[in-house]
């Protein structure tokens, strides 16, 4: 058996031991029982701590974005590469914000 040692002020149904306001949790208990097999207090720690983690690594992989709103009338950018991959989207940003935009790339069919 596992427990584990929480400090708390208030004694809930599921929690086994207490030891002046120190309380000890079993974490083998079932809360419930799903397709067969007891899902206990460490399946739901574990299972909750790894859907955080990949929402988290989700948010971390998708990059930047850009939050700047300003008008980019009257302004000039040159941009390299700018018919393909990040140029690309670098001009199509750049070009919403009301920019004017050079862009340099080795082939003029893919503009």
């Amino acid at each position: 058996m596992s427990f584990k040692l929480i400090r708390i002020k208030k004694l809930f149904k599921f929690y086994k031991f207490s030891v002046d306001n120190y309380i000890f949790v079993h974490m083998d208990t079932t809360i419930f029982r799903l397709f067969n097999r007891d899902i206990t207090n460490f399946h739901l720690v574990v299972s909750g701590s790894i859907i955080f983690l990949l929402t988290a690594l989700k948010y971390y992989a998708a990059g930047g974005v850009c939050k700047v709103k300003r008008d980019l009338s009257g302004k000039i950018a040159v941009i390299t590469g700018g018919n393909t991959g990040i140029g690309k989207e670098t001009v199509l940003d750049l070009a919403a914000k009301n920019c004017d935009i050079i862009i340099g790339a080795r082939d003029k069919a893919k503009l």
